[in-house]
């Protein structure tokens, strides 16, 4: 959500209005989005979710080939319909997943 915040703030400001209690009163709608974004991670971390590749046993040495097998499924419209990505979009998000 952080990589594709900037693509439509106003997207993610709204949605998190609609799912989270948060004050608005001066703060911007990208200081808004980010807090809905962190308190959608700590929803999830309340419930036991796991948040961070490393969960799952999976190391930087991976996220190479995990960019290249998520570009080609770009390629075919499998997910990315928010915002269109690309490999160095996936590696930086895989990166960030760490």
């Amino acid at each position: 959500m952080r990589h594709t915040l900037d693509h439509n703030v106003e997207r993610f400001k709204n949605l998190m209005l609609n799912m989270f209690d948060i004050e608005t009163d001066g703060k911007s709608d990208r200081d808004i989005a980010l807090e809905g974004i962190d308190k959608l991670s700590a929803f999830w971390t309340s419930l036991g979710a796991p948040s961070r590749l490393a969960d799952y046993d999976i190391g930087e040495d991976q996220l190479d080939k995990i960019a290249d097998i998520a570009a080609k499924e770009m390629e075919y419209g499998g997910f990315g319909n928010f915002m269109k990505l690309n490999r160095d979009d996936i590696l930086s998000i895989l990166k960030a997943s760490l």
